[in-house]
């Protein structure tokens, strides 16, 4: 460690006595030179003797000498505080005075900004009032600034427009609002564990960057504490948050214990240094921000690799960091078109993950504010599969999926990782790179197999084999320095650790795009000529020549040339000139310069030719008609894709897949043709594809109830997986039960498939056991069941194996079940079989809640039970039994995850049950709002059809609940009133049934927006009848458009009189409801808002 230079520390703080007494005190305690602190003690009392540098006034008033610290830090005695206010109120309004009191005003306008700021954007004048004094603008702008200059404070200017903010400069120097905390809200936690987040992923860590960060986050503050002065305190304590964390990072060993613990350990004052005063809220925020996670200095959504450690052993995960902004670099999405646009899983993501991702909502330009739809904890993800999402709107696919930041495949080389939390059963590790790299992290933990070795590149590298391995033929290494990690075939990689910052060198490679030809792992396809491209940093250039070789993959000597790379898979890497390591490398399917395969429709057939190959060729087993050229049958189409091998030389042959341009169909991924009339269940799109020529519009609608006109199309280009398609889907077909269906077809098209929830069942077999009826092939696949008597907990039976166990698949033996049972099997988020009734043997043992009880006997008694049930919460929603009911009734709703809800006939009955519904919403935590609003995606009702009394139940219920918990009624508002705006964040439309605030849109502002918005978006042609002017006329707008859109207009009007008890709708009309609601948000919920308005008002 660097001896501390204490000579040149005291001269430095000559002239601050606090500074010096605590210079003098370090030295005696390290044991230090003693005359150095004699001087140390004598410079103190010098300055303390002299004349108090702010004047005589601020010394009358008992101001402390300025010692260079932020205000907040001074300590003022007992009665300082109203003095000084007396005083400034008394003499501020004389002019001759101003010089003299300026201190005194900045000290006293910071500490009044930590009293008595409330939000909102303040002015000199409420400054003023609270002195009862009138100044002009420029009189106290010169005020503070003299102030400012004599406490040493530099002056804080905003980047943007490099104004001087000397109010914000004020606020932060009072510290953190006290009426922030003590309201008990839940959003100063959220805003600064974001900032302080970033902070710490950030290279720029001062006060500038820190309020351009809170600003970046302000959509996570109220909007009354959006202000600039806000900005500057969050921003400070931020900063303090990050620099405290460092000083632990530095002083203390890492280890279990929290951060507060370590830095008690290493300087017991550390809290005087925060602009906080800290009282149990505030302490327990600053324990949580001590622990908040890194994240981007961008604010970019992204996700996280992790390795969690499980008691089966360790298992590869991914963590989802969805609050946050997307840039839209490409503008594919539309502000204009679409009001707000969901993120949806898509491919592997898709099957493990049920409902939507986020939500995005438009900021300016191409910027996007994103919000989170799902809990925050990690879910079970493979390494080797990418994260890909797509973004819909409306019912719309507007993307093809892309992968999420953070999100590409890793490869089975070297992994590094750092520790994320504490050691011991739940530990887990991020993955932060792969192959060489700088990394900020002191300490790092390498993955590598386990016949590459490590060694150091220096005397000062530690490298330390772990008692532990993340999977089986790999070993891990804890490692700090620099270090050099090198494979059996001698290629070296280096890993820097206690960087700056991280830094990955990339390589990438431009070569001319082949098309009508696909890889079959995904692959880059490069044609010659090829150029290499290097990145170091943020600038890039064209590799130098020999600077970026290449090999056959699977080889060992690297190459000078590109010119002769390949044919065939080729490894590139960009190796360092001095050391030789591989600074990155990449692998591509490299093909000769000309190659081009054509492909041209005549009739029935295709005719492909392959030309610019000298090789040896054959596609599928196919006679060709000529060199290099094939005739394929494509009506009726006998495959999707056909296996190209090529060969050449003494080169290893390698394949490509061959998309055959025949007529519009849905096929596996593997390309066999689905029969037409066949039968999916939502289980089944995970192994599907439509694929179309070049571009057509795969349509669906529901064919028990067209009269809804319960319809949806999807732009094709190419190909389109229908996983992606899964959250719409089953939008169309639950509402209607766990047996509809959805029926696809291509636009112009008479071939067509169905699509239902469950596509395949279980079924007795002779000799007892169960088996389901269509063979499943699935290593992942688990044999479930819940009992009816304790609905919400899913039990597991064992793994099935399919067709691992023989022909037939597995024949599932249940053990000897007590009671009613509903039993299916289940991969991840996917349902795999309709859940199948089974009767155990009789159980005395009572379920322990109502719920249960009910449940838990014949159909019919069940039933009755439930309707009872429902109307006891009702009548009054807070008995004892009611609060178990509504408990147990959130848990089953958490729990369904890829169940639909109408697999329990009390979700049918939330329309009826009063507060039951709304106090879901209430009850549950933050993280699973979005879970409990998709109920109603899945049942024939909506959110905005409950009646509006049973909101308003169920505010008086909450309330009553949180005061029975804390006899606080203001605390029990404040936390009411944010469960609501966080509710109306995530459903706009349900802003005017539970915000008291909520200020409704005009009708000229509604009608404006359908003529000028919404009606563009709307089809004519299949838009279907209107199910409300029939019936409803009178009471509806007096307009009269196309009958398509005024079904549109309709909607959210008969939903407000419904709610209102003003009319009742049938089933077509709710589905009605439903339809317009999810194709057109923005129109719904302003129409919805204003119609509610003025019904509750009579008019």
């Amino acid at each position: 460690m660097q001896e501390r230079d204490y000579k040149a520390e005291i001269e430095a703080a000559r002239k601050n006595s606090v500074q010096l007494r605590k210079i003098a005190a370090e030295i005696h305690q390290a044991g230090g030179p003693q005359i150095l602190m004699i001087r140390a003690i004598q410079l103190a009392k010098a300055a303390e003797a002299g004349p108090h540098p702010l004047g005589k006034t601020s010394e009358a008033l008992g101001l402390p000498r300025p010692s260079s610290v932020p205000l907040y830090r001074y300590k003022l005695a007992p009665g300082t505080f109203e003095r000084i206010e007396k005083k400034l109120s008394s003499s501020l309004q004389s002019e001759v005075q101003h010089p003299a009191l300026a201190p005194a005003f900045v000290l006293w306008a910071a500490d009044w900004f930590r009293r008595s700021y409330q939000g909102g954007k303040p002015k000199w004048d409420d400054i003023g009032a609270a002195l009862k004094v009138d100044l002009s603008w420029s009189e106290w702008t010169r005020i503070a600034d003299r102030g400012f200059a004599l406490w040493e404070i530099a002056p804080l200017i905003r980047a943007s427009d490099e104004s001087n903010q000397r109010l914000a400069n004020l606020a932060r120097q009072g510290g953190f609002p006290a009426a922030a905390i003590a309201s008990g809200a839940g959003w100063p936690r959220k805003f600064l564990e974001r900032v302080v987040g970033e902070l710490l992923g950030s290279d720029e860590q001062d006060i500038g960057s820190a309020v351009v960060t809170c600003e970046r986050n302000e959509y996570l503050l109220p909007p009354i504490w959006r202000s600039q002065e806000m900005y500057a305190i969050c921003g400070e304590l931020a900063l303090k948050i990050v620099e405290l964390r460092a000083f632990a990072d530095k002083e203390v060993p890492a280890d279990d214990r929290p951060y507060s613990a370590r830095l008690d350990q290493a300087d017991e004052d550390w809290r005087d240094v925060l602009p906080m005063t800290l009282d149990g809220a505030a302490a327990a925020l600053i324990d949580t921000l001590l622990e908040a996670k890194k994240l981007s200095g961008s604010g970019s959504i992204r996700i996280t690799r992790l390795m969690t450690r499980h008691e089966d052993g360790w298992r590869e995960c991914l963590d989802f960091h969805l609050d946050g902004r997307w840039d839209d670099k490409d503008e594919i999405l539309s502000p204009d078109a679409y009001s707000r646009i969901f993120l949806q899983p898509a491919d592997g993501l898709a099957d493990r993950v049920s409902g939507r991702l986020a939500y995005l909502e438009h900021e300016d330009r191409n910027h996007w504010i994103v919000r989170p739809m799902r809990s925050e904890g990690a879910i079970a993800f493979p390494f080797e599969l990418p994260v890909t999402a797509e973004f819909h709107s409306r019912g719309d696919r507007l993307t093809r999926s892309f992968v999420l930041p953070g999100g590409k495949s890793v490869g089975d080389g070297l992994r590094v990782f750092e520790r994320r939390g504490a050691e011991g059963q739940n530990a887990s590790f991020a993955l932060i790179g792969q192959g060489s790299g700088g990394y900020r992290a002191e300490r790092v933990f390498i993955d590598a197999p386990q016949d590459w070795s490590l060694r150091g590149k220096d005397e000062a590298t530690e490298i330390e084999i772990e008692d532990f391995t993340f999977a089986q033929g790999r070993c891990v290494y804890q490692c700090a320095g620099a270090i050099i990690a090198q494979k059996r075939n001698g290629d070296r990689f280096l890993i820097r650790t206690g960087q700056s910052a991280d830094r990955k060198d990339r390589l990438s490679v431009i070569a001319n795009a082949v098309s009508g030809l696909q890889t079959p792992n995904g692959e880059p396809l490069y044609r010659h000529p090829l150029y290499a491209m290097v990145s170091e940093g943020v600038s890039s250039r064209v590799a130098a020549r020999g600077e970026v070789r290449w090999r056959i993959a699977g080889g060992r000597d690297w190459l000078d040339d590109l010119d002769t790379a390949g044919p065939g898979l080729c490894e590139f890497a960009w190796l360092d000139s001095s050391t030789g390591h591989v600074r990155d490398r990449l692998t591509a399917l490299v093909l000769p310069v000309g190659f081009e395969l054509a492909q041209k429709n005549n009739g029935n057939f295709a005719e492909i030719e392959l030309n610019g190959w000298d090789g040896e060729a054959s596609l599928a087993g196919e006679i060709p008609s000529s060199r290099h050229c094939w005739r394929i049958k494509t009506d009726p189409p006998r495959r999707a894709l056909l296996i190209l091998r090529l060969a050449f030389g003494l080169d290893p042959a390698f394949e490509l897949t061959v998309p055959v341009r025949s007529k519009e169909w849905i096929t596996t991924w593997a390309g066999d043709l689905l029969p037409r009339d066949a039968v999916l269940g939502l289980a089944d799109l995970r192994d599907t594809v439509a694929r179309v020529p070049t571009t057509s519009t795969l349509l669906a609608d529901v064919r028990q109830h067209s009269g809804a006109a319960l319809e949806a199309s999807w732009r094709i280009d190419g190909e389109l997986g229908l996983s992606a398609l899964r959250t719409d889907i089953a939008a169309l077909m639950r509402p209607l039960g766990i047996d509809a269906q959805v029926r696809l077809n291509f636009h112009g098209s008479n071939d067509y498939w169905y699509v239902t929830e469950f596509g395949n069942a279980l079924e007795w077999e002779p000799n007892g056991g169960l088996r389901p009826r269509t063979a499943i092939v699935g290593q992942d696949a688990k044999v479930c069941g819940r009992a009816l008597g304790a609905p919400e907990k899913e039990l597991e039976f064992g793994p099935y194996d399919g067709l691992l166990s023989g022909l037939g698949g597995q024949v599932i033996h249940l053990p000897r079940l007590k009671g009613d049972w509903l039993v299916y099997l289940r991969e991840g988020s996917r349902v795999l079989t309709r859940p199948k009734f089974i009767a155990g043997d009789p159980d005395d043992a009572i379920p322990q809640h109502r719920l249960g009880r009910a449940m838990a006997q014949p159909l019919d008694l069940a039933r009755e039970d439930l309707n009872a049930l429902a109307s006891e919460i009702a009548h009054d929603p807070t008995t004892t039994e009611a609060k178990q009911t509504i408990q147990a009734v959130l848990k089953l709703a958490l729990s369904l995850n890829g169940l639909p809800p109408q697999t329990f006939e009390i979700f049918g009955k939330l329309e009826e049950a009063g507060a039951l519904a709304p106090l879901l919403l209430y009850r549950c935590e933050e993280q699973h709002l979005s879970t409990i609003l998709e109920v109603f995606d899945g049942l024939c009702s909506s959110w905005v059809l409950l009646p509006h009394e049973a909101w308003d139940a169920a505010f008086q219920a909450q309330g009553q609940f949180l005061v029975s918990r804390l006899d606080d009624p203001q605390w029990a508002i404040t936390q009411i009133t944010e469960r609501q705006n966080e509710i109306a964040a995530r459903a706009p439309q349900l802003a005017p049934l539970i915000c008291r605030t909520f200020s409704p849109a005009s009708w000229e502002e509604v009608r404006g927006h359908f003529t000028g918005n919404t009606s563009e978006g709307i089809s004519t042609d299949t838009a279907g009848f209107n199910p409300f002017r029939p019936v409803f006329r009178d009471l509806l707008p007096q307009e009269n458009f196309l009958e398509s859109l005024m079904r549109v207009l309709d909607a959210p009007f008969a939903a407000a009189l419904a709610a209102m008890g003003r009319i009742s709708l049938d089933k077509v009309q709710t589905l009605t409801v439903k339809d317009v609601e999810r194709r057109h948000p923005a129109y719904f919920a302003k129409a919805y808002g204003y119609a509610l308005t003025e019904l509750k008002n009579d008019r």
